[in-house]
Parts: C-alpha cells; sequence; structure tokens
C-alpha cells in the first residue's frame, strides 16, 4: 500500500503550459483491496465547477474544509465500483503544483474495498457540467501484475470497466 501511495504521489502527467482546453488528468492504482487515485485538474476550472454546484464562497486550500467540499462534489462525479458494489473515497492529501505557468490542484483519493479488488468500473464526469470541451484522462495500474490501461472520458463515454488478471 505504501508503494502505492509513493508512486502516484512521485508522479505526474503534465499538460501543456497554455490553458486552451478543459482536462483533468487521473493516475489509478489498484492492489489488493485498495485503489488510489491522484487527480489533478487546473485551479480555475475546478474552483468554477465547485462555485456553480456548491457555493460562491469557495476557496481552494489544503484544509479539512476545502478537502471536504472538493471531495463532496469529486465524490459525485469520479466513481469507483468493485464487483458491482461503490467504493468510498477518502482525502488522504491535496496540494498545489504547476503546469508550465499553469496552476495545478491535485487530490489523493483512496478507496477501500472488503475483498480484493478483481472487476472496476469506473465512472468519470469531472467538469463535465461545467465545460462543454471537457475531456478527463485516467491512466490505472494494477499491482502486482504491472498490467496498465488508459482510459479517455468525454460526456458520451464517461464509464469503463476493467477486470484484473
Amino acid at each position: 500500500m505504501h508503494y502505492l501511495l509513493i508512486l502516484l504521489l512521485a508522479s505526474a502527467i503534465a499538460p501543456s503550459a497554455a490553458h486552451d482546453f478543459h482536462v483533468s488528468y487521473g493516475r489509478l492504482a489498484v492492489e489488493g483491496t485498495t485503489a488510489v487515485i491522484r487527480v489533478r485538474f487546473f485551479q480555475d476550472d475546478l474552483v468554477q465547477a465547485i462555485r456553480e454546484q456548491h457555493t460562491a464562497d469557495f476557496e481552494l486550500t489544503a484544509t479539512s474544509r476545502a478537502d471536504s467540499i472538493a471531495l463532496a462534489y469529486i465524490g459525485r462525479r469520479l466513481r469507483l465500483a468493485a464487483a458491482a458494489r461503490p467504493l468510498v473515497a477518502v482525502v488522504r492529501a491535496s496540494g498545489e503544483d504547476l503546469s508550465g505557468q499553469e496552476p495545478m490542484w491535485w487530490y489523493l483519493l483512496e478507496f477501500a474495498a472488503s475483498t480484493p479488488i478483481k472487476n472496476v468500473e469506473i465512472t468519470n464526469t469531472l467538469l463535465f457540467e461545467t465545460f462543454d470541451d471537457q475531456k478527463n484522462i485516467v491512466q490505472m495500474q494494477h499491482f502486482p501484475s504491472e498490467k496498465t490501461w488508459s482510459f479517455y472520458f468525454t460526456p458520451d463515454s464517461d464509464r469503463f470497466s476493467v477486470t484484473m488478471p
């Protein structure tokens, strides 16, 4: 499990410096009964979506209040299920980084299942309600097999299922 957290914190998929598009990036690792995803957003995009859906005075900070509000938003739009049972996300960390000159914000979310995860269904509609051109990319890796998958989510293709080896 610690290997998953280190891998996800150390890795990042960087978009181009120009913010001429709307995209989120995620890296998902699955091992045993645990799934961990690090998802990154352009800060202004995430703030706009949360303000439209939750509270107009929302500020993006690494605080438990801001993490809780963001998780309420993210949890409705980024869903994982194992063996057809929904998994609940917990924020393990959050923070700011840069992509070129563009401020980004990331969340490290952990999902726990009661049995080893053999099949996962991912639904990702993050920011679709805010931006018509929104796209979401998730790279997934299973351990210990190290098999990888890449998913490209769009409004008309927002759900994928995978069976692990």
